[in-house]
């Protein structure tokens, strides 16, 4: 989806997958370096975006991260009522009818994540 804000970008350098900023391109915040061991990764991250697709005209939810633990943990983001919570609970009013993209960031030990915390938001 080429008009969202944030996108996932595999192989910025060999092995590097990143989340890049459209409104931002020449700052890398969000990335995993796929070179490193999994169990020594210390960070993923994740997109959950929920539009209404401008070529359909339908509503749209992607979850999707770097690598198999950050779309889980969007995953889990979008199914565990206290996580979703802290997107909710500072989100400004009205946010339930506009479209609303998400950066999530995990923590990694030992080839595990921990709860996905929000990192970024964009509503338009």
């Amino acid at each position: 989806m080429q008009f969202l804000r944030y996108q996932l970008v595999p192989d910025i350098s060999p092995g590097v997958n990143c989340i890049r900023d459209r409104e931002d391109t020449t700052h890398i915040r969000w990335s995993v370096d796929f070179n490193t061991p999994f169990n020594a990764l210390q960070k993923t991250y994740a997109i959950v975006a929920r539009f209404n697709d401008p070529t359909t005209g339908q509503p749209t939810v992607i979850i999707d991260g770097l690598g198999a633990a950050g779309t889980i943990a969007a995953a889990d983001f979008v199914t565990t009522p206290a996580y979703f919570r802290e997107f909710a609970d500072r989100a400004p009013r009205g946010w339930e009818d506009r479209n609303v993209e998400i950066v999530l960031e995990a923590q990694m030990v030992n080839g595990d994540y921990g709860p996905p915390h929000v990192v970024a938001t964009y509503l338009w």
